[in-house]
């Protein structure tokens, strides 16, 4: 017999074919395809990829897994690199989170300094793991929240992590986080020199996910929905290295530094601009369908494992 869990899988499976029929069918070639939309997206500039959050079956508090061994996240060393900051979202049964990890636990790094200035959080979430937020003497990260904003300074030794979560995020998430690595970090030199190398932005697959380089001088932006259509753009494996451009603007130890230098990485752009008139109307509408099929498949889906979950519980007590 066919478990509910299978049965909700096979619902949201039948709506992703359906809707990647319908949109892949009416799409200009070259346009994203249903079962590739994103609930999510993240602009740097002109820049704007796809954020799918990874996704998996544990809430996201087990999966980060912050240990007071070494005071790090155990659970993501898979995804960890040394002297590289990451972001991606995490969808598990309790809803998306936001999440940064700093370094690699047990890697080769040699630590490093950083800083988030970050706004337009939902009031109604929360940060669900402070890393670090243990009680000792050698404690030195800082955090300064409240409702919809935080200014984190995160310092951290070789061969551990740093990190966070915030959660949970919504259909009307638009955050934007302003960074400072490294000397424009507030801790830097204070208890580390460490130098944090790269920023990258995770999205897709939990496993083997795609990478995208981000400026470390310029802030980013993390929205509700797809691209924009105007700006819309797929990310490689490989991305492609430019300069990075952009206003000088004040930093939290009081330094000023430009966005420029070779670290900005764009993603290749392998869609062409959207058209208007009709056929960018329709567009846009079966891009919206296709958003829709997408949450009702994940809605089933959550629902098939409340359903199972409810009923191993009562069968425990039969």
């Amino acid at each position: 017999m066919e478990s509910r869990t299978d049965a909700a899988s096979t619902r949201r499976s039948f709506l992703s074919a359906a809707g990647a029929a319908i949109v892949g069918g009416a799409l200009a070639a070259g346009t994203a395809s249903a079962a590739e939309s994103a609930s999510f997206h993240l602009t740097q500039g002109e820049h704007c990829i796809p954020l799918r959050p990874l996704r998996g079956d544990d809430p996201v508090k087990a999966f980060y897994d912050y240990r007071d061994e070494r005071y790090s996240s155990h659970g993501t060393q898979s995804l960890q690199r040394a002297d590289t900051s990451l972001l991606f979202l995490y969808e598990g049964p309790n809803g998306t989170s936001l999440v940064f990890v700093h370094g690699k636990l047990g890697g080769s790094g040699d630590g490093g300094s950083v800083t988030f200035d970050i706004s337009g959080l939902p009031s109604s979430g929360e940060w669900l793991i402070e890393d670090d937020s243990y009680d000792g003497p050698r404690r030195y990260d800082r955090w300064k929240t409240n409702d919809t904003t935080a200014t984190i300074d995160w310092t951290f030794d070789g061969g551990r992590a740093d990190g966070a979560v915030f959660g949970t995020l919504g259909d009307d998430t638009d955050i934007e986080i302003d960074p400072a690595f490294d000397g424009d970090a507030a801790l830097f030199g204070k208890h580390y020199d460490g130098t944090i190398e790269e920023w990258q932005a995770l999205s897709g697959d939990r496993s083997n996910p795609t990478r995208t380089s981000l400026d470390r001088s310029t802030p980013i932006r993390i929205e509700s929905g797809p691209c924009p259509t105007e700006t819309s753009a797929t990310t490689t494996r490989e991305s492609s290295t430019t300069h990075g451009t952009g206003t000088a603007r004040p930093r939290a130890n009081g330094t000023t530094t430009a966005p420029n230098g070779p670290t900005a990485t764009a993603p290749t752009n392998t869609s062409s601009p959207t058209s208007g008139g009709t056929g960018g109307e329709l567009q846009r509408i079966l891009q919206e369908f296709s958003r829709f099929l997408d949450w009702l498949g994940r809605v089933i889906d959550r629902i098939g494992r409340f359903v199972d979950r409810l009923s191993n519980t009562i069968g425990n007590y039969l």
